[in-house]
């Protein structure tokens, strides 16, 4: 009989984090790690847009998980980083400047 792993995944809302405990078997893919988990259906996710990482750092789905892993779900970016920086600088600079 093999030993389980345990990996932590997790959906971060605004006002609340989703987070949910599971006992795999090794070599688990991140796929089957999110389809066992169910956040998928409970937060009606769409498959062809999802990004998901381990600690912060990008993933592919197939990759496989390790004993402690923390699967992040994330989510869409509401406006472009480099967009909003721009944007809040001309705010704030006075009206000449621009």
């Amino acid at each position: 009989m093999s030993e389980k792993i345990t990996v932590e995944i997790i959906y971060a809302l605004p006002q609340q984090q989703d987070r949910v405990f599971l006992d795999l078997e090794p070599n688990t893919s991140a796929l089957s790690a999110l389809q066992q988990s169910g956040l998928i259906e409970k937060h009606q996710l769409d498959w062809a847009d999802l990004h998901c990482g381990i600690f912060g750092r990008g993933i592919d789905l197939q990759g496989i998980l390790q004993d402690q892993d923390r699967l992040e779900i994330y989510r869409p970016l509401c406006q472009d980083p480099q967009a909003r920086r721009i944007s809040k600088v001309t705010r704030k600079l006075p009206r000449r400047c621009i």
